[in-house]
């Protein structure tokens, strides 16, 4: 019987060891918890310690997570245009609250999609109440540039330009950039721009708001696409044909003028007549042809036409 309750306290104890160790995928990392409660250890990927049967994990990917965003805005000149944008993020567990927990453990996928969406509409309705729509789709690549700095940059740099150090002879501008002014400033200080985004991985604690507030690392966003919005695209064809009616009515009553002056006792009507068959190229080759000459063809004697 003593060997028994031996053999039984050692696979108890063996077993205690072995719940001790737990692994955690590639590419990972786990948020340990205890009575579902974040104790504030963060795990990397392989074997890893814990205190056996109290203290669990919850995983979570390290790999990036695509994000489809469309953003609908308008512009100065009342125009409203879609925005078509691709990103990038992926959970990041050196954001902490202010107890210690990490961030990203409460925050879903979808709440991310929504808060970022909103994000982005935020800042393109600003720059959309400065900027007309031709800008903004002739702009792609700064637009972009813009967003990007906004949204993973902690400081963005027209918020902290050096013109001592930006690379541009003679800048004048200051440390904070005017919003009407963010377009024309970017594309002068291109290179400075891209050099900031291209070292932002580097710089693992300087967060964009957006990033602090979901416990993510934003890793890009690209502005695939600017197009007007369909009722905007139907709104602009129908005012074009308002002005080419209007068009069309001036050029009509300023030929029949003249062919008054030219025809001073033709009746009104026939004048009128005659100032829509010249207008239509058709009209007045069927006119001709079939011999019906009118006040046309009077014109086309008196000035030597055959």
């Amino acid at each position: 019987m003593f060997w028994v309750l031996i053999i039984v306290l050692v696979l108890a104890v063996l077993s205690l060891i072995a719940n001790a160790f737990f692994q955690v995928p590639t590419n990972c990392f786990a948020v340990m918890t205890i009575f579902k409660k974040q104790t504030g250890r963060v795990c990397d990927e392989g074997f890893n310690l814990r205190i056996p049967l109290i203290e669990k994990w919850l995983i979570f990917s390290r790999k990036p997570i695509p994000l489809e965003v469309s953003v609908k805005f308008v512009t100065k000149d009342g125009r409203t245009l879609v925005c078509e944008l691709l990103a990038q993020f992926k959970r990041d567990p050196e954001v902490r609250d202010d107890r210690g927990k990490v961030v990203c453990v409460e925050v879903s996928d979808e709440f991310v999609l929504k808060a970022t969406t909103s994000e982005i509409k935020a800042r393109l309705s600003a720059l959309g109440g400065v900027y007309n729509s031709e800008e903004f789709i002739g702009k792609k690549m700064t637009i972009s540039a813009i967003l990007n700095m906004f949204l993973r940059v902690g400081t963005p740099y027209h918020r902290r330009h050096d013109n001592a150090h930006c690379g541009i002879d003679g800048c004048a501008y200051g440390p904070q950039i005017d919003v009407a002014e963010l377009i024309l400033f970017y594309d002068l200080h291109w290179k400075k721009v891209k050099e900031v985004l291209d070292g932002e991985s580097d710089e693992p604690e300087d967060r964009s708001s957006l990033e602090n507030r979901l416990g993510i690392d934003v890793i890009k966003l690209n502005l695939d696409e600017v197009v007007f919005s369909e009722e905007t695209r139907k709104a602009m064809e129908e005012e074009g044909k308002v002005h080419a009616r209007a068009a069309a009515m001036k050029t009509y009553e300023e030929t029949s003028k003249k062919m008054k002056l030219l025809f001073p006792d033709a009746p009104h009507q026939a004048v009128l007549d005659e100032a829509g068959r010249f207008l239509d190229p058709d009209r007045i080759k069927k006119t001709i042809f079939s011999g019906e000459l009118g006040v046309l063809g009077a014109l086309a004697q008196k000035l030597g036409g055959k």
